[in-house]
């Protein structure tokens, strides 16, 4: 593009992107929002190591010897070889087989007890060791034979990843080494993995407490990053933290064939999360065989057909099918399911009782429910809770009630049938098998009926409730005690849930059937686009951050499978989604924001400026109708042609007018488009005679500059400026007509970027006029400055038009495709018989065409508005939607589109007239 701009600069004029590319000259690509994996074969071979390299090998099946000596032959670096084993006989099979590797420098074998699979010997037996050293490979004898072949194919893989080849290995050292280096390298799932494997199942509560003793500040509830197998090469610095923390073959337990929740499966999941908390990310190498957009393998239950889960259901040997309620049949729109209590606590604070009744809540709920259930010896119910409560607290019963009372509100207020889920649910009663509810859930049993059936949520058989019962799914005993009251084998049951520990791995370890519903934000965050975006929001832990974005994800991740994905969308793109997904949240938040404004500024009157402000104005009046706003708004019918020509005084008025930039087109066009001039033949001939122009003649303006223009401006002059004063009379009547000189603060309201029309509306009117923008830019400072006026942007200000720009300004005529209107453009206004009338320019067929497409767009927009406004209404009254989710949003959508992103983009067409480029898609 560089080549490009700098050879046919007269091409692009007027694009966005070349003058900031010519503002920089410097043009760097698009931040690029995926995580994508790695295609290895597309990196350079590093030339040498720039450090000291060891490899750790746990040799258990020492009849896989040969195997290894043939990967550890492709080593291109001198290195060190320590190799485990777990009796002598290993130990002397091994030292004849690995002694006399090419490159090898040292070696070490010892024998180790049969604890901690593979990965105790690496830090137990040989800890003190590699931690010397610059970088280092772990890589084991791996049979898995527990899963009876299931994975076959999984050591290979592995190995041939990180050890196939010199070159490959070269390349894992490119990755390895540098200012951006990885800290952990390993290749993508093996695609026999389940995609379950990447979570915490059943090691959650020891990884929390490793991760507290490590001081890793991020602890992921969900699927996170890890090498599944663990096999890989990091830079020792990465994984520092495990070297030093002192383990011992005592952290392991005996081996009994474990198959999960252990601390080896621990420390397996653990060095995913030590290499990033120090500074280093991890480098996952693609799959190129077997091929997936997952590092987790999430195609496999995405994009599961229908068929199949409905086979599931109408399997003969299932008797008995249970569902889980919440994040199944029933979402929330938050992130975090116990940001429920933030938002009883910040309800509880506006108690006129107890003030502080808010923090008291926060501070003890937890700990009497932890109290109630260690107590027990059981699971227990909400009523038992607050019981444990108030003995902690010393609260009077009163206030105790109340709080109960207000936490089963919001819990009830806070939920919605979960479509895809409910879907699920009648098909699994269509097949005529009893259909029970099972949940791990603390609410009383009559709390949960109503909430059902207020939802519409009816047919189920029975309710078991761990509340009531005192059995819990996560344990297993709830299951056993299903299967011995319907006298089933476990074969004969199908659980439906999100749970991967309870609904999905207890289930299945017990023999049962399992149909995995996942939650949408474990969706989103399996998905290359969604993820950082999810995560840095979920990190942040802001509450306004994660209702704003759950109603979002809640609209379009509520199905249980994903025939036709595409994973590389944000969301699918029709013109509904996008309204609800993109613009919902853009302007939802900025109405909010300008609501702020009108009220600390004592503003008014807010005119909505023609035509992008029509649905702008839609969302603040919807938004705001319940709110105490007391500024008054307005839809003001201009354009930027329409206050121009009014405002010319003189020649250098008329000039600045001209030197906007325009694309090279006849010069009766231009003159009409700027000035409104429509001149006679005659005049046409005078011209010709005296500058050399005619009509047809091609004009292009670039950069400001008209001195080519200047002969046939000095002729037009009169006959603009007296065109100007016809249309200034009639344009100033109008805006009077809208109380635009009336007293009192008064701002316009639109897209943004320079501040234009605001300025010439300062210079024709007597009434100051203040704006307040989605964004503005540089320009825009010289408006405020030359009328002492506010130029005021709400997602960006002030923007310096250059390469490193933010991404909603370098993308603005796509957030102007989104927020067009059917209505036409104002020209000018006109005076007949008292009587001010607008001129519009014709719509054509093309921009017509497009009017179904804005009508869906504009009630996806609204939707999002109206569940916005349930969240304040219902669920949270100072909920104010986040610009920040909003922002992030937009920016992740326009900066990378997918295919059919950009073909649903192109559907919609702009007019540009007034730069000459036309109609615009």
């Amino acid at each position: 593009m560089n080549f490009i701009y700098r050879v046919f600069p007269w091409v692009f004029y007027g694009t966005p992107h070349f003058h900031m590319w010519k503002n920089s000259k410097i043009l760097t690509p698009a931040i690029n929002h995926c995580e994508e994996l790695i295609l290895i074969e597309d990196l350079p071979p590093a030339k040498k190591s720039l450090g000291r390299i060891a490899i750790h090998l746990h040799m258990y099946y020492t009849d896989l010897s040969d195997e290894f000596v043939g990967y550890l032959k492709n080593m291109p670096f001198n290195y060190d070889l320590y190799i485990s084993v777990t009796d002598e006989q290993g130990k002397a099979i091994c030292q004849e087989k690995f002694s006399n590797l090419p490159l090898l420098k040292h070696l070490k074998i010892e024998v180790v007890a049969n604890r901690g699979r593979d990965i105790a010997p690496m830090f137990c037996a040989f800890g003190e060791q590699l931690a010397r050293y610059d970088y280092v490979a772990h890589l084991h004898s791996k049979k898995s034979l527990y899963n009876k072949g299931a994975t076959e194919g999984w050591r290979q893989y592995l190995c041939s990843s990180l050890l196939g080849s010199p070159e490959q290995i070269r390349r894992i050292f490119t990755l390895l080494q540098g200012n951006h280096a990885r800290g952990l390298v390993y290749p993508q799932n093996f695609y026999l993995i389940p995609y379950f494997a990447n979570h915490w199942l059943a090691n959650k509560a020891l990884g929390a407490q490793w991760c507290a003793r490590l001081g890793i500040r991020h602890f992921p509830n969900v699927y996170f990053d890890f090498p599944a197998g663990t096999m890989f090469w990091a830079r020792t610095a990465a994984i520092k933290p495990l070297f030093d923390a002192g383990i011992t073959l005592n952290d392991f337990a005996e081996e009994a064939g474990q198959t999960d929740g252990t601390f080896a499966h621990c420390l397996e999941r653990l060095l995913g999360l030590v290499s990033p908390s120090q500074g280093y990310p991890i480098g996952i190498i693609k799959d190129r065989q077997t091929p997936s957009w997952s590092a987790w393998r999430f195609n496999t239950v995405l994009e599961r057909s229908f068929e199949i889960i409905h086979q599931e259901l109408n399997a003969s040997k299932v008797k008995l099918i249970g569902f889980d309620i919440f994040d199944t049949l029933l979402t929330r729109p938050m992130l975090d399911p116990e940001a429920v209590k933030e938002i009883v606590a910040l309800r509880a604070g506006r108690s006129p009782e107890n003030p502080n009744l808010g923090k008291i809540y926060l501070e003890y709920r937890a700990q009497a429910e932890a109290s109630a259930r260690q107590q027990a010896g059981r699971d227990i119910n909400l009523h038992v809770v607050y019981q444990h409560f108030q003995k902690m607290t010393g609260l009077p019963q009163e206030q105790v009630s109340q709080l109960q009372a207000l936490e089963e509100q919001v819990e009830y207020a806070s939920v919605k049938p979960r479509k895809g889920g409910l879907e699920l649910f009648h098909k699994a009663l269509a097949t005529g098998k009893p259909v029970v509810l099972i949940s791990d859930m603390f609410l009383p049993v009559e709390h949960i009926k109503t909430t059902l059936h207020d939802h519409g949520i009816e047919g189920w058989q029975s309710l078991y409730l761990s509340s009531d019962i005192g059995l819990r799914k996560d344990t297993g005993e709830l299951y056993k005690y299903l299967f011995d009251k319907y006298a089933l084998q476990p074969q004969e049951f199908l659980m439906v849930g999100d749970n991967e520990r309870s609904d999905l791995q207890i289930p299945l370890d017990l023999g049962a059937n399992a149909l995995h519903t996942l939650r949408a934000t474990d969706i989103t965050r399996s998905l290359p686009r969604w993820r950082r975006l999810l995560e840095n929001i979920e990190q942040q832990g802001d509450l306004n951050a994660q209702l704003t974005l759950g109603l979002v994800l809640q609209k379009n991740f509520a199905a249980v499978a994903y025939p036709q994905l595409n994973p590389y969308n944000l969301i699918k793109p029709t013109a509904f989604n996008i309204g609800y997904s993109l613009v919902g949240p853009l302007l939802t938040g900025f109405a909010h924001w300008l609501s702020e404004q009108a009220r600390d500024n004592n503003i008014e009157r807010l005119y909505f400026l023609a035509r992008e402000g029509e649905l702008i104005k839609q969302v603040f009046d919807r938004w705001t109708a319940n709110l105490d706003v007391s500024a008054s708004s307005h839809y003001l019918v201009v354009s930027r042609r329409a206050v121009s020509v009014p405002s010319l005084k003189n020649l250098d008025d008329i000039l600045k007018i001209a030197r906007n930039n325009y694309y090279s087109n006849n010069l009766a066009g231009f003159l009409k488009e700027r000035f409104g001039l429509s001149l006679s033949a005659e005049q046409w001939q005078t011209i010709s005679e005296q500058t050399n122009w005619q009509a047809d003649k091609q004009v292009e303006v670039r950069d400001g500059n008209t001195k080519h223009l200047l002969e046939l401006f000095k002729l037009l002059e009169a006959d603009i400026l007296a065109a100007a004063a016809v249309e200034k009379a009639a344009l100033l009547k109008y805006l009077a007509s809208q109380g635009m000189e009336a007293d009192g603060k008064q701002t316009v309201v639109d897209v943004g970027y320079g501040a234009t029309i605001q300025g010439y509306l300062n210079g024709l009117l007597t009434q100051s006029t203040q704006g307040h923008y989605l964004l503005t830019d540089d320009r825009s400072e010289a408006v405020a400055q030359r009328h002492s006026v506010d130029t005021t942007g709400c997602y960006y200000e002030g923007v310096q038009p250059t390469v490193g720009a933010p991404l909603m300004y370098r993308y603005n005529f796509e957030l102007e495709k989104l927020l067009s209107s059917d209505s036409a453009q104002v020209v000018k206004y006109t005076e007949t018989e008292q009587q001010i009338a607008g001129v519009f320019r014709d719509l054509s067929l093309q921009e017509t065409a497009c009017q179904p497409l804005r009508e869906e767009l504009q009630q996806g927009v609204l939707a999002y508005v109206d569940d916005a406004i349930n969240i304040r209404e219902q669920l949270l009254p100072e909920f104010a939607p986040s610009t920040q989710v909003a922002c992030q949003l937009y920016e992740t959508f326009v900066s990378q589109l997918s295919d059919e992103e950009l073909a649903f983009m192109k559907k919609i067409t702009l007019d540009d007239y007034y730069c000459g480029r036309g109609l615009v898609s």
